[in-house]
């Protein structure tokens, strides 16, 4: 059965501390109405404000007891590995050994250049970064590596990960299901078990309406937070009926999804009350 988990939602039209206190209430009701899962993102810099990930999920940690703690994606090459062991670690420890850490490679050129990292090296500069986080945490988090599905980057994910982090964001069912039957193979080459190997599809932005000019209304919202056209963006949303919305997350499950956690593109505490109640 697929495992279910929510995105905190991290973009905002300004950071305040209401905003951040939505963010971990979210975790709290998560935990409360049965979902598996919440996982931050990370940037430095992005569109528009981004509320900081291992930040809110240190205080979910601290508001929740039982359910799953995740970071999908955290970027320990632009924060510094010494820096986001030392998050991850604390993260791990106050929730009682709850969290998965999900690093990667980064999209946004601007996070690379204040943490002064080439991003024409990022892929090297993540694998340096993997290294340090496992010398300095090994009593720590899973840590897992994300990857949209490329050969290098699945490549990575085989040799150094404990599982993958996959993204609604870039990839579709179809992908996600071709993507991790080669990771299968490239385990297997590895000499690993691919049976015990997790993954995740992180980022499916959601949004359920009675009807559709709702729907297309927040992801019009949503759309330049993320720097994205709306209609370009909307093919990678999962918005519509509740009906709707499950049977898009039925679509990464019947790929092999073992978990899909789902952002919502507006009024978050809403809306993950009506996916789980529908």
């Amino acid at each position: 059965m697929t495992a279910i988990g929510v995105h905190l939602p991290q973009l905002v039209e300004r950071p305040t501390a209401a905003a951040m206190a939505e963010a971990v209430e979210c975790a709290v009701a998560a935990e409360r109405l049965g979902y598996d899962a919440v996982s931050v993102n990370d940037h430095i810099t992005y569109h528009g404000p981004w509320l900081d990930g291992p930040s809110l999920l240190a205080a979910a940690a601290a508001r929740t007891s039982t359910i799953r703690l995740a970071t999908t994606v955290l970027l320990p090459a632009v924060r510094g590995a010494a820096a986001s062991a030392q998050a991850l670690t604390a993260i791990h420890l106050l929730s009682g050994g709850r969290l998965t850490a999900g690093v990667g490679i980064g999209s946004h050129a601007a996070d690379h250049a204040i943490g002064g990292v080439p991003f024409a090296r990022r892929g090297a500069a993540l694998e340096e970064a993997i290294a340090e986080l496992r010398e300095r945490c090994p009593d720590g988090p899973p840590i897992w590596v994300a990857s949209w599905g490329g050969a290098a980057g699945l490549r990575r994910v085989a040799r150094l990960g404990d599982g993958w982090v996959a993204s609604a964001y870039k990839t579709t069912p179809e992908q996600f299901a071709e993507h991790w039957q080669r990771l299968g193979e490239l385990l297997a080459a590895q000499g690993r078990d691919s049976t015990a190997f997790g993954n995740i599809v992180a980022t499916l932005f959601f949004f359920i309406a009675a009807d559709r000019a709702a729907a297309e209304r927040a992801v019009a919202r949503l759309a330049p937070l993320l720097g994205r056209d709306p209609a370009d963006l909307a093919p990678w949303c999962a918005v519509g009926t509740a009906d709707q919305v499950r049977e898009r997350i039925q679509a990464y499950a019947d790929a092999g999804a073992q978990q899909v956690h789902l952002w919502p593109a507006a009024d978050p505490l809403a809306q993950i009350e009506a996916l789980a109640t529908a």
